[in-house]
């Protein structure tokens, strides 16, 4: 085989093995014009492999770079005036961002143009270390990194990919090494026969046990968060998000808009994962002796949060998880679960459904609960069984005496249950008595209860101080509460598909207190948050009554929204409450996939310089060399500087000067360079002798510039 054949070969791998960075960029940005991308990949390496000079190939690979990005990104001809200018605004909108350090203003043609930038220097780098060195574990290492982040931080799946690139990988070090130990002979290939066929039986060996040997499902689902909430790496500020453990509840977050997953739905909703109701004074726990059962049926959902149903006004909701997750999250009165995981599990102390081998997507039919304020108002609690009543209205006994009086004192004139619910839930959101706050909430001290340090001592906190202290308020005068946990509706992105972002910034915690004849009913104590649930004055018509009244269940969702006045009616809140949401989707739609674009514009970042890198270390002696002939030409270094920079350009491992090698010795290694031998003999003079004229005359000015223009790497 002839080496041009082996050189389209190396070429045709090294285009297949860099297209493995295209193929994410596009489908987590969503930005279309692949296409393109790959032939501007296939025009860098056909540029290096036609060794066109840097003038050239440069001033044809700018116009290239605008081509494209107005193609992909834009669709436009980009032969128009207005493109040219949309292009230019774009760059400089782009580069006003980054100075600002604000990705949400980089606009996707900017960000296309840096991953096209990375993609040039990364292709001349694959043709230079491939063609020249013959070496490609760098460029293995590189993508295989880049694939192994992708397929961490995103919910692209890059599995396939790092198996093709290491099969391309390993072809081109195949060939590389073929190529470079090809003799002129024409019968090489026959007599290597059973060499080639050994190699690629041995790479069909491997392909074939990785695909048949049994996987094992990873230890950690998702290590960067678990990482750092089991082990406290990188900050001691746990960041904001729904979590397993609320055994210690209080102190500051930070903000997380990590996206967790998207809602297709027609109205907005709380989405419900658990409860609790084991009350420590230090934060929430769940039984340790719980038993899970399976989900006997995919359809029939087995949670039965509340005793009657609007039949009428059926909803259908699509929740998407970003990455697969273990638990599955739920508004209240879902009816049905429609799913393709077949090992979802039922946690019945805390309402909860978990999955072994995690849920990406699922499809739920909701029949709104109604919660009739009479029918609430009419409750009889002496009704309720002893051992339900103990278990929600149980307290630590070493709580403070003062919350109760606190709460006897807020609801006093109240005659029914509900009304003491409502009035410890006005006191709690409205009157500026509490603080919402997630940076300066206080830790719980020690010796302190949580709920009575947030009521009387700091006041200022975020939804689980709200939450917690209505639970405990409410189970001091005897109502049965208990505490769930969930995300709240999170943020509208499309209005015309009714789509909602859920992120970890919208994990929340709400209240729900038991009223006999209605169920389970969550209320919003949480200053700035707003109820979404709709609660009726009046009766309604023909409502389905449920069988379980006293199941276990979490319910509630908030929204950041301005609290109504308690007597207008929840829904006229709720059509304010999606107006808005509707308003702040068109100021965010652009940006919704902020969290993306920002893990772009670093990891692009990152690999320009690393590449960058390379390319400086690569070139380190050209440049050297091109340095010290700008100095010969302005006369700017002297003799023993000019001399000693030539000595360590031409200085490699193999030809390292010894320690009991003279100088005069270490130059004869180099006798084929005509003039070095002058040039030695005149250093030895200055350095051993007397003289002190250290400066460099025309004919050794000639000899240095002769000796730069014969080195093989010569700029």
């Amino acid at each position: 085989m002839s080496k041009r054949i082996l050189s389209g070969c190396l070429l045709v791998f090294a285009f297949l093995l860099i297209a493995e960075w295209v193929y994410p960029f596009h489908d987590i940005l969503r930005i279309g014009g692949s296409s393109w991308t790959l032939l501007f990949i296939a025009s860098c390496l056909l540029g290096s492999f036609f060794q066109l000079r840097f003038y050239i190939s440069f001033p044809i690979h700018f116009v290239l770079v605008y081509l494209f990005s107005t193609l992909a990104v834009k669709g436009t001809n980009p032969l128009r005036i207005s493109a040219i200018s949309t292009f230019i605004d774009n760059v400089r909108d782009g580069i006003a961002a980054m100075t600002e350090l604000s990705a949400k203003a980089v606009p996707p043609l900017f960000i296309y143009l840096i991953f096209l930038v990375a993609l040039w220097l990364l292709a001349y780098i694959t043709f230079y270390s491939i063609f020249r060195k013959q070496r490609v574990l760098n460029i293995l290492i590189m993508t295989l990194l880049y694939l192994l982040i992708i397929n961490t931080f995103t919910q692209y799946d890059a599995t396939f990919a790092i198996v093709r690139s290491c099969l391309f990988g390993f072809l081109i070090l195949y060939l590389a090494n073929w190529q470079a130990n090809l003799s002129p002979s024409s019968h090489v290939f026959s007599k290597r026969i059973f060499y080639h066929l050994g190699i690629f039986a041995l790479l069909f060996a491997i392909l074939f046990a990785a695909t048949q040997l049994p996987t094992y499902k990873p230890y950690f689902a998702d290590p960067i968060p678990t990482l750092k909430s089991k082990f406290g790496l990188l900050d001691t500020t746990r960041q904001i998000g729904y979590s397993e453990d609320d055994s210690r509840l209080g102190g500051p977050l930070e903000n997380d808009s990590t996206e967790v997953f998207q809602v297709q739905t027609e109205s907005a909703h709380y989405y419900r994962v658990e409860a609790k109701w084991q009350y420590t004074g230090k934060g929430w726990e769940t039984p340790k002796a719980e038993k899970t059962k399976p989900l006997s049926s995919q359809t029939d959902f087995p949670i039965d949060l509340n005793d009657r149903y609007d039949t009428k006004a059926k909803e259908q909701i699509d929740i998407e998880f970003t990455a697969s997750n273990g638990y599955i999250a739920y508004p209240y009165g879902t009816d049905k679960l429609q799913s393709g995981a077949s090992d979802i599990r039922y946690q019945p102390a805390g309402d909860k459904l978990t999955t072994e081998n995690g849920i990406k997507k699922y499809h739920i039919e909701l029949e709104p609960p109604v919660y009739d304020i009479p029918t609430m108002q009419k409750a009889k609690m002496d009704q309720l069984n002893k051992q339900f009543l103990a278990q929600y209205t149980q307290l630590p006994r070493e709580l403070p005496k003062r919350v109760k009086r606190l709460a006897e004192k807020v609801t006093a004139g109240e005659k029914t249950a509900y009304d003491k619910a409502k009035a410890i839930e006005t006191y709690l959101n409205s009157g500026g008595r509490f603080t919402y706050s997630i940076e300066n909430a206080d830790v719980t001290d020690r010796g302190k209860d949580y709920v009575d340090q947030f009521l009387f001592d700091t006041k200022i906190g975020y939804c689980d101080n709200f939450s917690t202290a209505m639970v405990v308020m409410l189970r001091s005068l005897g109502i049965p509460a208990r505490w769930a946990k969930g995300f709240n509706s999170g943020t509208m992105i499309d209005d015309v598909e009714m789509t909602y972002q859920i992120t970890n910034d919208n994990a929340h915690s709400w209240p729900e207190v038991y009223f006999p004849g209605t169920g389970w009913v969550p209320f919003e104590p949480t200053t700035t948050f707003s109820n979404p649930e709709t609660f009726t004055e009046a009766q309604t018509e023909a409502p389905e009554q449920s069988a379980d009244s006293t199941n276990d269940s979490e319910a509630d969702t908030e929204t950041p929204a301005e609290k109504p006045d308690t007597a207008t009616p929840n829904q006229q809140k709720q059509e304010q409450q999606k107006q808005s949401k509707k308003e702040t989707a068109k100021s965010k739609t652009t940006s919704s996939n902020d969290h993306s674009i920002l893990l772009w514009i670093s990891t692009i970042t990152a690999i320009i310089l690393l590449l960058l890198a390379i390319v400086a270390f690569l070139f380190r002696r050209q440049f050297t060399v091109w340095r010290l002939k700008r100095q010969l030409e302005k006369e700017a270094i002297t003799f023993t500087a000019a001399y000693e920079r030539l000595l360590h350009t031409l200085t490699t491992s193999q030809t390292k000067r010894q320690s009991s090698e003279t100088l005069r010795q270490f130059a004869q290694r180099f006798s084929m360079i005509d003039g070095l031998a002058v040039l030695t003999q005149r250093y030895e003079q200055l350095t051993y002798g007397n003289s002190s004229e250290n400066i460099i005359s025309s004919e050794e000015k000639a000899l240095f510039l002769g000796i730069l223009a014969k080195l093989p790497y010569k700029v």
